[in-house]
């Protein structure tokens, strides 16, 4: 999709479309606005469906061409790991961004940007503006119920369910309701984070750490969102003053905050892509995983999970030696280092605890990756120490 460039033309997700943008996008939409009117069930289309359907509509035309020059801006800094730009924002989302370009069975979808610029087409322009609406009402309860500070515990997950009924009134002549499944996956791709929750009974926004922000005060104003999304955009993308030499230095702590570009580098090569991305269980569940195949190949013991971890870090004679000081001290490092690995590949490497990271929660996902990286760095120590043998050369 095309670059973002800063220009005096305009908002470059407002502007005009070709005829061939244009039909993409409706191609894209039609299956959800389709099921809607119908009252039937849908959810947003792969993209073999969009790529046939669109080039047997449009004789001539390349449906990955028209996809690539849609317009985006730079991805936003996701505001806790200073991870630059999980993905581009533009008019569409795709499910999955580890390749350039859409893969055959990947869900694509409209943002709110997109659904926007349909404007004269299967009344998108009321879909841009409820789901809109629905973001605006979040972060409004957000503001007032939930404390700026709270973490953790603190949070409330709210069912997308309880607030269909803003579309059931977004269009006056006729009953318009969208499910929260297909809300859900377009909320979860828009511009500024949010944190959405999937699970059996279906979606939810996790309100509490003031994500929702951005969205106060907007109301139903598509066209101010996205004039916010730009102006964001283009302040993440210019250049940093530098301090000058007449400013002293501010005073900071050692670390101001966890950030994953200081993890381990082993978290990182089996993490990053994956977090940066937003799969957020996927890049917890390989972060330590990556634990387990390192120290199986460190000692050479036949077992895994917490059988390996009790022999690897015995108290007595381990393998990998992970204290720092001798005598007791020493003794008791072994003991709870041991414990700390045990229970990493019980609570969390374990494929069933799989379902403690179905919220998609950053922050959440961000102090895991920390516990694999400082696992991964007692490692070091006692790789560092070890004795060298033949079997270890």
């Amino acid at each position: 999709m095309s670059e973002f460039a800063s220009t005096s033309s305009g908002n470059p997700l407002l502007a005009a479309l070709s005829a061939e943008q244009v039909a993409l996008l409706v191609t894209i939409a039609r299956p959800v606005i389709a099921a809607q009117y119908s009252g039937g069930t849908s959810t947003w289309p792969a993209w073999a469906y969009v790529a046939e359907q669109f080039e047997d509509e449009n004789s001539g035309s390349d449906a990955l061409v028209v996809w690539r020059s849609l317009p985006t801006v730079p991805g936003l800094n996701d505001g806790i790991t200073g991870v630059p730009g999980r993905r581009p924002y533009g008019l569409v989302w795709r499910g999955d961004n580890h390749t350039i370009d859409p893969t055959y069975e990947e869900r694509v979808g409209l943002s709110i940007a997109g659904f926007y610029q349909l404007q004269r087409h299967n009344r998108a322009p009321l879909v841009a503006k409820a789901l809109l609406l629905v973001l605006s009402a979040l972060a409004e309860w957000e503001a007032k119920t939930v404390r700026a500070d709270v973490t953790g515990p603190g949070t409330k997950d709210v069912a997308l369910d309880e607030y269909t009924s803003w579309f059931s009134t977004a269009h006056r002549e006729k009953p318009y309701v969208i499910m929260a499944e297909v809300v859900g996956q377009c909320l979860r791709y828009e511009y500024f984070l949010i944190s959405m929750l999937e699970n059996q009974s279906g979606w939810s926004v996790r309100l509490g750490a003031r994500q929702l922000r951005p969205y106060l005060d907007l109301g139903g104003d598509v066209a101010a969102y996205l004039r916010n999304v730009v102006d964001s955009a283009g302040a993440a993308a210019a250049p940093k003053e530098q301090p000058t030499t007449e400013t002293p230095a501010p005073r900071l702590a050692p670390v101001r905050r966890l950030s994953f570009d200081n993890f381990h580098p082993r978290v990182q090569a089996a993490a990053g892509e994956l977090f940066a991305d937003g799969h957020f269980a996927s890049a917890i569940s390989e972060a330590f995983k990556s634990i387990e195949v390192r120290v199986k190949k460190a000692t050479g013991i036949d077992q895994s999970g917490a059988k390996l971890m009790a022999s690897a870090f015995h108290p007595t004679d381990p393998p990998l030696d992970v204290a720092t000081e001798a005598g007791q001290s020493g003794k008791d490092e072994r003991e709870g280092f041991q414990a700390l690995f045990r229970g990493a590949m019980i609570g969390i490497r374990n494929p069933r605890a799989h379902e403690l990271f179905k919220a998609e929660d950053p922050q959440t996902a961000l102090e895991y990756l920390g516990f694999a990286s400082l696992l991964h760095r007692r490692i070091d120590h006692a790789e560092q120490d070890a004795p060298t043998t033949t079997e270890n050369i």
